[in-house]
């Protein structure tokens, strides 16, 4: 998703925009609120057994949904994958900032890229 408006960019899990747009917005808020109180950024979160993960590059950010707490590798491979997509997209990521078209990435070529650093 985008840094600073929170807009979801690409989803590996679901298509539909409502789920994305909800989990993108509650994350943005959750992430807004931390930094107001704590001065960091939000990298995870557990609740009832429900764990996010989460990773920030200079112009996006991503979190993982788990069932069980990430560790450490999960941890830098996330941070890999965000760089990873930053450096390949830097462009596009601009103009999707201008113009919220999620058109403009080719979500088979990123999920490919998603599932390989990961390793799912």
């Amino acid at each position: 998703m985008e840094l600073n408006s929170g807009i979801p960019i690409i989803s590996y899990a679901s298509d539909n925009f409502k789920e994305l747009a909800l989990a993108s917005g509650f994350l943005a808020a959750m992430d807004s609120f931390i930094t107001q109180i704590g001065g960091s950024k939000l990298e995870e979160i557990n609740y009832k057994g429900f764990y996010i993960q989460a990773a920030y590059g200079k112009s996006t950010k991503l979190a993982c949904f788990l069932s069980i707490p990430a560790d450490k590798s999960l941890k830098e491979r996330l941070k890999q994958l965000i760089g990873l997509f930053e450096e390949r997209y830097e462009d596009k990521i601009e103009k999707f900032k201008l113009s919220g078209n999620t058109k403009l990435f080719d979500s088979r070529e990123i999920i490919y890229l998603i599932k390989d650093i990961i390793d799912i």
